[in-house]
């Protein structure tokens, strides 16, 4: 029996399928998850063998359905909401959890415009926050999924500034509020103290019957004033009439006096 090798071509050359797999290297980030996994496997494959791929990229039980992933990221976030810790685990699809978390956030956030309770809302945003941070870690330590991390935590870095100034606002007004439940009750009208009312009203009228006091009084102290000067001008006029009368007097005296004999010389 004789045996001949011939070289191998095509796709049968380990060289062929290495230039292969290296030519579709830039298209891998393009590529859905289960594709960027079936590359990677044919990459292990043509560099070793078909039995290797299972030991350098193994499927932990993995869904390739997407849909499947984005169901158990929305049980995350039902469980987020209560305080839950969840783990990550190596079978997860991270970009659709990480996208699934993330919308979630942002509806959340939006809710509190809407009358939810912002300290549930908060609650959920401090569990989520973390939670989605793993995600991304887990992102950026695979080389294939390079440019769906520097998507992802550019727009998560965005949406957790927003997070953070709803979070500093809402703690705020919480804190404004309770500062005006804990203070005295206030009146419907103006928002003052009652007694505040009370002794701002007494204090009216004692400044109103003190006023007219003095009015009273000034008029009291100028009608006095009028008497006064009424009596000293009368007195003025009787001293002079009686001055006046005196000199009459004394002149009539001395008319009816009799004449003083001339001395002889």
């Amino acid at each position: 029996v004789t045996v001949r090798a011939y070289r191998n071509i095509g796709n049968g050359s380990m060289y062929m399928r290495q230039q292969q797999i290296q030519a579709l290297g830039p298209l891998v980030p393009m590529m859905p998850e289960t594709g960027k996994s079936n590359w990677l496997d044919d990459a292990i494959a043509s560099n070793t063998n078909q039995d290797l791929v299972s030991r350098y990229n193994p499927k932990p039980n993995e869904s390739s359905n997407a849909n499947d992933h984005q169901w158990a990221a929305m049980l995350e976030n039902a469980a987020l909401k209560d305080s839950a810790p969840i783990t990550i685990t190596e079978s997860q699809n991270h970009v659709v959890h990480v996208q699934t978390h993330t919308q979630a956030m942002a509806q959340s956030m939006a809710s509190v415009q809407q009358g939810a309770n912002p300290v549930a809302v908060i609650q959920f945003l401090e569990g989520a926050g973390p939670h989605v941070v793993a995600h991304l870690e887990a992102l950026k330590a695979s080389p294939t999924k390079k440019q769906e991390y520097a998507l992802l935590s550019k727009q998560f870095a965005q949406l957790q500034a927003t997070v953070d100034k709803l979070i500093q606002t809402t703690l705020a007004a919480m804190e404004q509020n309770s500062q005006e439940q804990s203070a005295p009750a206030e009146p419907e009208s103006g928002g003052v103290d009652p007694t505040v009312i009370k002794a701002a009203a007494d204090s009216q009228i004692k400044m109103q019957k003190w006023e007219q006091q003095k009015t009273i009084n000034a008029d009291k102290a100028k009608q006095k004033l009028a008497i006064n000067d009424a009596m000293t001008a009368q007195k003025m006029a009787n001293t002079q009439k009686q001055h006046a009368l005196n000199q009459a007097m004394a002149v009539q005296k001395s008319a009816q006096a009799p004449a003083k004999p001339k001395a002889k010389s």
